[in-house]
């Protein structure tokens, strides 16, 4: 009986220990996933690294998710700052994604914030290429650096640079006017009265772009005259010069028609537009106004020390030719006058806080000069003076036909004179054989050469 009982204990001692050990390995393992988050094996619903969903995934398939994920990010967005007319693309080593961070941090069923790491070193060199280091004073780079680690965060795609002038400190407050240019046009023209009942002030938001080609075929009851449209255009153009609007279409003509000043032509057509684009950072405002016979165009913005110069337009002319074409006697004499070209060089300077930053290349304007054709009766050699040097580098020039700053670009040879030119040319000193090539002698010789 005894021995009965001894046995009976032992197998209720055996029981209640299992029960115990069972109640304590459950109890230890609720403590570890109250205290210790890493200890589940997968996540449950609704539960985000950054913005990506690892519901249902365990840490493994977690890593391998977010790894790819973080990677092709990295090759489709590259990030580039941009600072007026320039910008720099970012090391792709600048930033880096701390996967397993996230992943061992994350918490279950909760949106959880994607781990950045910026190296500071590929930072400054970055920044050292836009020409800003040590100007903390100047650029808010405590928000600046914040925006890019959320955008890595967030894994947004890209949309364009970061402008580093919207984190300039603003001088003041308000708008100020940042530059002004104006040109004549004809009082008998109702285009302009047309636009600015419309378009008084035209507000361009950061890296919005401005297409005037746009504007006018939108409205086909403003009746805007071709000159009006290559005016403003035009005064536009040269205001948007020494402003932060970065010039992305402007044409020139082949024949200057409206004689706008050589450097300063923005021709339009119905295949020729004029956009420019705000690389600011912040609104910019352009307002046209009428002053008697000038068309008036202030472009105003806020103040962040930024200063854009237009550099003095470098000029050359370029001489027309003469050339001699030999008529029947019963034609009357005639000359189609030459009139000189004109090579023009556009760049501008950027200054912040009246310190200089860059100087950037605009344009290369470039018109042909027209040659001039003399219709001439048979001319002895004799009679033909030699040609005297003009040394156009200085860019001056002697011509009467060449209004300074309006040349026409050149047209065909012979075009428009109606004459059939004599296939044998009278040779004058200096000139060539070729019959393709018609006798040529420099412009000064035209005088001595009409009659």
């Amino acid at each position: 009986m005894a021995q009965k009982n001894s046995l009976q204990f032992f197998i209720l001692s055996l029981i209640v220990g299992i029960i115990l050990l069972a109640g304590t390995f459950s109890f230890t393992s609720l403590t570890k996933a109250v205290l210790n988050p890493d200890s589940f094996t997968h996540f449950k619903e609704n539960s985000w690294i950054g913005p990506i969903d690892v519901s249902g995934l365990n840490k493994e398939q977690s890593l391998q998710l977010l790894s790819k994920k973080t990677n092709d990010w990295k090759k489709k967005n590259q990030i580039a700052t941009q600072f007026l007319f320039e910008s720099a693309k970012m090391d792709p080593e600048t930033l880096t994604f701390d996967v397993q961070g996230s992943v061992n941090t994350a918490l279950n069923g909760q949106r959880n914030q994607m781990q950045v790491n910026l190296n500071e070193n590929l930072w400054n060199d970055h920044l050292l290429e836009l020409g800003f280091t040590g100007q903390e004073d100047i650029v808010d780079f405590v928000n600046f650096k914040q925006d890019i680690l959320s955008f890595a965060t967030d894994l947004q795609p890209n949309s364009g640079n970061f402008n580093l002038t919207s984190y300039i400190n603003p001088q003041e407050t308000g708008v100020s006017e940042i530059a002004q240019a104006s040109m004549p046009f004809s009082l008998s023209d109702a285009s302009i009265s047309s636009w600015i009942r419309k378009h008084t002030t035209i507000k361009v938001e950061p890296n919005q772009s401005l297409s005037l080609n746009d504007i006018f075929i939108s409205e086909p009851e403003g009746l805007y005259s071709d000159e009006f449209k290559t005016i403003l255009a035009s005064t536009i153009y040269k205001a948007a010069l020494e402003s932060p609007f970065q010039i992305l279409e402007r044409n020139i003509s082949q024949t200057n028609p409206f004689k706008i000043q050589a450097g300063f032509e923005a021709f339009i057509d119905d295949n020729k537009d004029f956009v420019i684009e705000n690389v600011y950072g912040f609104p910019l405002n352009i307002e046209t106004t009428q002053s008697g016979n000038q068309l008036v165009v202030k472009i105003s913005g806020p103040d962040v020390g930024i200063e854009i110069d237009l550099d003095p337009l470098k000029r050359k002319v370029l001489p027309y030719r003469v050339q001699i074409q030999t008529i029947e006697k019963s034609v009357p004499q005639k000359t189609d006058e030459g009139v000189e070209g004109v090579e023009v060089k556009l760049t501008r300077t950027v200054f912040l806080n009246r310190e200089k930053k860059a100087t950037f290349h605009v344009a290369n304007d470039l018109y042909f000069p027209k040659h001039e054709i003399q219709y001439r009766h048979e001319v002895k050699a004799t009679e033909m003076t030699p040609p005297t040097s003009n040394d156009s580098s200085t860019g001056e020039g002697t011509n009467n036909n060449s209004v300074d700053g309006f040349p026409t670009p050149s047209v065909p040879i012979g075009g428009g004179s109606g004459v059939t030119p004599n296939p044998t040319p009278i040779i004058p000193p200096g000139g060539t054989s070729t019959e393709s090539d018609s006798d040529e002698i420099l412009k000064e010789d035209q005088t001595k050469n009409t009659k």
